[in-house]
């Protein structure tokens, strides 16, 4: 072989050897490329955060503060002579009213509860004319004790009203008054027949009253407390001992109340029957319903009120403090399906859908009709693709997880 055949030769070899070894390292990369690291490749994977559907019972409610309080409380004018004497026998808060009894002792003589719009400020006796005998008439023919349905002069203290008023001393256990001093010889014969009807009323009242009669019965301004309202039940007590002079009479009804203060814009929210719940300091949850609320809003505070009664009252937590929710909206007593809001997004024709993942891994559109929203809670009431307990929803998409070490 010539020296120039030689020489080409050795070039040819070495083109050819770079050729192949271009071509090996273009291979090469295009296979690393085809075939990256796992955990750079699990870094640009798209993953899916979602949430369950689940079943619950949605409640919308107005919230507010107030305290527990007895319905109806009223406060009831009382007689000007009970300015003198002491409480002899008093009364607990709570107990019943009711018309005709002797609700305490003033100096041992009592105070009877009577029915009427005007209050007791005179003694009534038998020169006493007005409207006020003809309202003791009225109330004493309400409590059965007289029977006399007309008159000739109903404003005139007369025999028949005057043995009555007798027979509504005797009744609760009282010698009544009377107009003029009873004669020492008439006075023994009262006190036997008293010991009588002290055994048995029923059999000796009428004779006791006759006798009583003889003097000229009459009914002491102190001794009436005339109410056209008596509520049901004493609110505030009246002790023994206490100066007459300081004794109010309050009355309230039996039922326990709240009474809220809202803001304007949970007007047209509320109605009247309602369901509500206090929660008292004791964290016990006793239930109510909506009885009133104000046909207005304050103009100058913007807020109006609304006035709930508890289902069941309980002394006990008279004047307490409670947190009240007030039923504004609820899917009612059953558990429905709900989904959280946040799964719940708009489809490209404007309509709400939820996003379903399915087993397989691939993303289906469901279009939805929702019912009640409650934060964080949506109700679900039909789905193009039924809904069950548990089915994940997606709420974000393209997450990039970080590579793990």
């Amino acid at each position: 072989m010539t020296p120039m055949m030689s020489g080409m030769s050795r070039r040819l070899a070495v083109g050819a050897v770079l050729i192949i070894s271009w071509v090996v390292v273009a291979w090469l990369t295009w296979t690393l490329a085809s075939r990256p690291d796992p955990l750079l490749h699990a870094a640009m994977e798209s993953t899916f955060v979602t949430v369950d559907v689940e079943m619950r019972r949605l409640e919308s409610a107005v919230v507010g503060n107030a305290l527990v309080e007895w319905s109806d409380r009223r406060t009831h004018a009382r007689a000007g002579h009970w300015s003198t004497g002491v409480v002899t026998r008093g009364v607990e808060e709570g107990e019943p009213l009711t018309y005709g009894d002797a609700l305490f002792e003033i100096d041992l003589m009592p105070v009877f509860l009577l029915p009427g719009a005007v209050p007791s400020f005179r003694d009534i006796n038998s020169t006493t004319l007005g409207r006020d005998v003809v309202e003791l008439r009225a109330a004493l023919r309400s409590l059965g004790l007289l029977n006399s349905v007309s008159t000739d002069a109903p404003e005139v203290f007369g025999e028949d009203i005057q043995r009555a008023v007798a027979r509504l001393y005797v009744k609760a256990g009282y010698i009544p008054p009377t107009e003029q001093p009873i004669a020492s010889h008439q006075l023994a014969q009262l006190r036997a027949s008293w010991s009588q009807v002290q055994t048995n009323k029923s059999d000796q009242l009428d004779p006791l009253v006759d006798i009583i009669y003889a003097f000229g019965p009459y009914l002491a301004a102190s001794q009436f407390l005339v109410v056209e309202n008596a509520g049901e039940r004493l609110g505030t007590p009246i002790s023994l001992g206490q100066d007459a002079s300081e004794v109010e009479v309050t009355s309230t009804g039996r039922n326990q109340i709240v009474r809220l203060s809202l803001e304007r814009n949970a007007v047209g929210l509320l109605t009247v029957g309602a369901t509500a719940t206090l929660n008292t300091r004791d964290g016990v949850d006793h239930p109510a319903e909506v009885t009133w609320i104000s046909p207005t809003v304050d103009p100058e505070t913007g807020r109006f009120w609304v006035e709930a009664t508890l289902v069941r009252s309980d002394p006990v937590l008279a004047g307490q403090p409670a947190r009240v929710s007030i039923v504004v909206e609820t899917t009612g007593s059953n558990d429905v399906l709900v989904v959280p809001i946040s799964a719940v997004t708009e489809s490209p024709a404007g309509q709400p859908r939820v996003l379903i993942l399915g087993d397989d891994g691939a993303v289906m559109e469901s279009e939805v009709r929702l019912g009640l929203s409650v934060a964080p809670f949506v109700e679900v009431l039909e789905s193009s693709i039924p809904l069950q307990p548990g089915t994940p929803l997606v709420v974000a998409s393209n997450v990039r997880q970080e590579p793990e070490e």
